[in-house]
């Protein structure tokens, strides 16, 4: 049986280990978010393009990869252990405002 939030979600998977084995779970692709294939994959192709163009013309005119890398290369182990730490906290600060401005949008559940 589909649980609430999948149904108003629109996603149709069925919990494993409740009734149901791998072959019956259904593909989310076809009905992710209400969202048809053809849009989903035509999003992902255009955020593709735009990393893309971002990764390979715009950050190399600003600063080059090897500069980058070299750089980095020079850092000894604690620096990298702080820098890497400090890159950690930064990434999991996006998730509360987030949080705030999508209603819908829940922390992973543990199954």
């Amino acid at each position: 049986m589909f649980r609430p939030e999948e149904r108003r979600y629109g996603a149709r998977i069925r919990v494993l280990g409740t009734s149901g084995t791998a072959s019956e779970a259904a593909p989310l692709w076809g009905n992710l978010c209400g969202m048809r294939r053809r849009r989903l994959v035509l999003g992902l192709a255009v955020t593709v393009v735009v990393a893309g163009a971002v990764f390979f013309y715009a950050l190399p005119s600003l600063a080059a990869y090897g500069a980058v890398w070299r750089k980095l290369s020079l850092l000894s182990a604690w620096w990298m252990i702080g820098l890497l730490g400090v890159t950690a906290v930064d990434i999991l600060t996006y998730a509360p405002p987030w949080l705030m401005a999508l209603p819908k949008l829940r922390h992973a559940r543990r199954s």
